[in-house]
């Protein structure tokens, strides 16, 4: 079905002016309408933005009031004297020789008829002296043998007056403990 305008054409001409008109009026009122709803929620965006960021201002200002504050300066100060003790602990450690190792090992390699009196042991030096008694010359030098093949003890004092008598002997060792084989 088609419309047939009757109005003359000059009338027909504004009326199409007039719809023109309104609607690039309805466009540009939208187009302004948009742009004010944006410039709008940005502002409101600001806002919240900005009281975001004193509130976390606020809450960074506690937090450091609260790393000032006495308690935490004495967990600090608890913190180092640990430290402290730590690192005394691990020179002591360092600083230790294990005379257990050393101790095993000469009661391993000690033969039955022999008994040690008297063992002295010097830390500075690692020196070990050993004064005992033995039922043989023969224990003795196993013992003396023995020792020297030990991983832990070098420089072994090894007097002839160990084997002077051939049973019922006193004997003396003085030995050096390795370092090496008792720290750790």
């Amino acid at each position: 079905m088609r419309i047939i305008n009757l109005l003359p054409k000059v009338e027909q001409r504004e009326i199409k002016l007039d719809v023109i008109t309104r609607q690039v009026v309805n466009f540009w009122s939208v187009v302004a309408i948009s742009i004010l709803i944006v410039f709008l929620l940005s502002l409101g965006g600001q806002f919240y933005l900005r009281q975001q960021i004193a509130s976390v201002d606020r809450l960074i200002a506690q937090q450091r009031e609260a790393l000032k504050s006495s308690d935490t300066q004495e967990l600090e100060k608890q913190v180092t004297d640990l430290n402290a003790q730590i690192r005394l602990i691990n020179q002591l450690k360092s600083q230790h020789l294990e005379w257990s190792k050393a101790l095993v090992e000469l009661a391993v390699l000690l033969p039955s008829d022999m008994q040690i009196t008297v063992l002295s042991l010097d830390r500075e030096t690692g020196q070990i002296s050993i004064l005992g008694n033995a039922g043989s010359r023969e224990s003795v030098i196993k013992f003396w043998a023995s020792v020297k093949k030990s991983s832990y003890f070098t420089g072994i004092d090894f007097p002839l007056a160990n084997l002077e008598k051939p049973s019922s002997i006193t004997f003396t060792f003085k030995l050096l403990a390795d370092k090496n084989e008792l720290t750790d």
